[in-house]
């Protein structure tokens, strides 16, 4: 997919910032379960929608006034054009970051931005997301975060963490990167790996196997619909992807005020947000936010024997 395309005449058009890197098996797979999609439903909504990568966007800041802002030669304006942005920051777009930060800034100094950059820099690292929702009242799941350097300077913090334990990257996603560790010197193979791509680490107790999670999508406020994942076998993650099942269910009264509380801190017109349930102790934790545009999910009854 040539992420370049020419800006045809549409009155209103929608330019998704993604540092395209993938696979030509990759690239597949996103284009027909989500930018396809994407396409389709902002046509039906009078929206033409393309891809464009951070290095597309030129500004012309040179005259005095308000600076001009490229995609490719094509000049575009607030009245025509709305700019999606996210931090990608999976490994293969570590080298897009910097761009992307700085991009976006300037993007919404101008008035392109609909969201601000900053919830999505606040939903990509999962202890700044802890952090900024340590009221909310269901409780996050203890968490050391740790950089990755030759001077191992972690050490004396990891002495407080629990074994066995679940090891991930800060600020990844898609269940990429998830590993079990039983013991000190195994977090610090781990940890070396990462070094190798200056990749920040957060580490929690492992809780077990069959581990399920609930996703409340949020449309407005309000919650849309709710998606419950289960992991296959021992799987440490519950995503399609790796396997795992799925079924739409009824949102959980346990998760009302939670999603409430979600909400109004992070005021944003789409977001899910993923929580884990443990069924040996019927209780939820809170796993990690994402910001999703809503595809066309049909919600099915719920089984009354869910919870």
């Amino acid at each position: 997919m040539n992420l370049e395309k020419e800006i045809l005449p549409f009155e209103k058009q929608i330019c998704w910032i993604y540092p395209e890197r993938a696979s030509e098996k990759q690239r597949l797979k996103e284009n027909l379960h989500v930018w396809d999609v994407y396409k389709k439903i902002a046509k039906e909504c009078g929206f033409k929608m393309s891809l464009h990568s951070p290095e597309s966007v030129t500004i012309d800041g040179i005259d005095n006034g308000e600076p001009r802002v490229y995609i490719g030669n094509e000049e575009v304006s607030r009245q025509d054009t709305i700019f999606v942005t996210s931090l990608w920051s999976l490994p293969h777009q570590t080298q897009d970051v910097c761009n992307e930060l700085f991009l976006y800034t300037i993007l919404e100094q101008l008035g392109f931005l609909p969201i601000p950059p900053k919830l999505s820099f606040l939903t990509t690292d999962k202890l700044a997301t802890m952090i900024y929702l340590n009221g909310c009242p269901v409780p996050h799941l203890p968490t050391i975060r740790i950089g990755c350097g030759r001077d191992k300077s972690y050490e004396s913090i990891i002495e407080q963490l629990d074994f066995p334990a679940i090891v991930k990257p800060a600020y990844w996603g898609m269940g990429l990167g998830v590993c079990l560790v039983r013991n000190v010197n195994e977090l610090q193979g781990i940890a070396s790996l990462a070094a190798g791509s200056e990749t920040a680490l957060v580490c929690q107790k492992y809780l077990g196997e069959g581990i399920n999670d609930y996703r409340v999508y949020v449309i407005n406020g309000k919650p849309h619909t709710v998606l419950r994942r289960i992991p296959k076998g021992s799987s440490l993650t519950a995503n399609l992807s790796a396997g795992g099942d799925m079924e739409f269910v009824a949102l959980p009264k346990e998760l009302i005020d939670a999603v409430l509380y979600i909400t109004k801190k992070l005021p944003m017109p789409y977001l899910a947000i993923d929580f884990l349930f443990m069924v040996t102790i019927s209780g939820f934790l809170r796993l990690s936010l994402m910001e999703r545009l809503l595809s066309q999910i049909r919600r099915l009854p719920r089984d009354a024997n869910t919870l």
